[in-house]
């Protein structure tokens, strides 16, 4: 190559190196800054936002809280008539104290014996209206007996709520004073736990980085802390971390965060039963089924914790097996079947000797 041709190679490039490149790294930078600034006046991309668990329904009776281990409960006070596909409306009534309940006082009334039920979407009582729970239920059957004692069953179940969401409930309530005989987790969801639909609050995940874990894997380059950093500062960095979340294997990805979700409620659970266990008589319950082999991965779970799963049935009930909300009625099986399993355990005497460590009665 001739010297005067290397000569002008040269010049050009020195020429496209200090005039070019400055230029065009300035309009990249105004463009992430600008694409940045854009993005932060707009609600969380759905790019990003359906990659993370949420719950959406009755949302008018949800609302989202600060305490991480929580991320949402039900409005207090909140009453709102919901409607139903297929069904009449219904009508959804949350007390003082937060539950789907009649008011309760969390001091407990003389010759009380108080019961709370903590579970998801089939203890709230979707698709049914106020009184036709099945803790409802179970606590008008225990009342007709009039045996001398005052029964209260209370429905702490919110819809979507994993075990690591009811051990954080149940240890408010008893931390606020309510004094239970008998504590009953109702065991279903064992996914990642799961915030309000369009109420996702990336800084939470600062509160519990497990969080993170729990909706969406990262680069093994990438320190939890750093990823966590990234996605509350910047809305650009969460979108690459969303893109990453879409081409990893989807199978793998799954797998990483439902053995996240998994650690972390037998840790939130087990700690229940080690502070409690010894205070308040403790069960799980996993409804509909007929027979233990079909806990599956809830009965782990709850052995892990050191708590023992009882199979509540529907006597001839194939058809109740497809519902995962059903009607009145069969709430009303729920707590009847629910009824007769404390009494064959002997939970409602006040003699029963109970521990975490020796959970049968």
């Amino acid at each position: 190559m001739p010297i005067r041709t290397i000569r002008v190679a040269r010049s050009g490039l020195r020429w496209f190196l200090r005039w070019q490149v400055p230029i065009l790294l300035a309009l990249l930078i105004g463009a992430t800054v600008g694409a940045e600034l854009y993005l932060r006046g707009q609600p969380l991309r759905p790019y990003l936002a359906d990659l993370i668990a949420t719950q959406g329904a009755d949302l008018p009776v949800h609302r989202p809280v600060d305490n991480v281990h929580l991320l949402f409960d039900l409005k207090p006070g909140a009453r709102e008539n919901l409607a139903r596909p297929h069904r009449s409306d219904r009508m959804v009534t949350i007390n003082a104290l937060g539950m789907r309940d009649p008011e309760r006082t969390l001091e407990k009334p003389p010759g009380t014996f108080r019961i709370v039920v903590l579970g998801s979407s089939t203890t709230f009582g979707a698709e049914v209206s106020d009184g036709e729970t099945f803790p409802n239920y179970a606590e008008e059957i225990l009342n007709a007996r009039r045996d001398g004692r005052r029964y209260e069953v209370w429905n702490a179940g919110i819809s979507s709520y994993t075990p690591h969401q009811m051990a954080a409930f149940g240890r408010r309530l008893i931390e606020q004073g309510a004094a239970p005989d008998l504590i009953v987790f109702q065991i279903f969801l064992l996914g990642p736990r799961s915030f309000l639909n369009g109420r996702i609050n990336l800084t939470q995940y600062r509160d519990d980085p497990s969080l993170l874990d729990e909706h969406l894997v990262r680069p093994s380059w990438l320190s939890r802390a750093t990823a966590i950093d990234l996605l509350v500062r910047s809305r650009l960095a969460g979108l690459l971390l969303a893109h990453y979340n879409r081409v990893v294997d989807q199978k793998e990805r799954g797998a990483a965060t439902e053995a996240a979700s998994f650690e972390h409620h037998i840790e939130q659970l087990a700690a229940f039963v080690k502070d409690f266990g010894d205070k308040v008589r403790l069960m799980a319950i996993y409804m509909p089924c007929s027979d233990v082999e079909e806990f599956g991965p809830a009965g782990e779970l709850v052995d892990a914790a050191g708590l023992k799963m009882e199979c509540l049935s529907l006597p001839g009930g194939e058809m109740y097996d497809e519902l995962l909300h059903p009607d009145a009625a069969v709430y009303r099986v729920y707590g009847e079947q629910l009824v007769k399993m404390w009494d064959a355990r002997g939970d409602l005497s006040p003699s029963t000797k109970y521990t975490a460590t020796n959970p049968d009665p």
